[in-house]
């Protein structure tokens, strides 16, 4: 795969946008290399992909004239990064609060192989099938 460079991310942002043209609004947070090329922060090719925090946004208004918007990740998203947190520190909190978002197999095969982007080495790999086998899920584990 080509490395991105700030015109090509450009490009693919755009015909992103095309693609998504007589669909609701959507709000996109990029972060991670293609981020850095975005903002003009670096002027070299850095990455392959485009990681996009968060599907969706939810926004909430707060205070009472309603001047102070806060901005939520979705759902998957919470799953995506508590699964990676999980398997990068320890099975506290993380683990606790990733039960109790009940994500389904589906959910978690996803946020898996989003993990695996984040980290190939054959350790966290290995940290991450065990995670997934408490979590009842072992059969996902030969399909990452």
């Amino acid at each position: 795969m080509k490395k991105l460079d700030a015109s090509l991310l450009d490009e693919a942002l755009n015909l992103l946008a095309e693609s998504t043209e007589g669909h609701p609004k959507q709000h996109w947070v990029v972060c991670g290399g293609s981020s850095l090329l975005a903002l003009g922060l670096v002027n070299r090719t850095t990455t392959r992909d485009v990681d996009v925090l968060a599907e969706r946004l939810i926004a909430w208004d707060y205070g009472p004239k309603k001047n102070l918007r806060i901005s939520f990740i979705s759902r998957r998203d919470q799953v995506f990064f508590k699964l990676y947190a999980t398997v990068d520190s320890d099975m506290g909190r993380h683990y606790e609060d990733l039960q109790d978002l009940q994500p389904t197999a589906e959910e978690l095969l996803a946020a898996a192989r989003w993990t695996r982007t984040q980290d190939p080495s054959g350790g966290f790999l290995f940290v991450l099938g065990e995670i997934l086998k408490a979590l009842g899920h072992e059969s996902l584990v030969a399909q990452l």
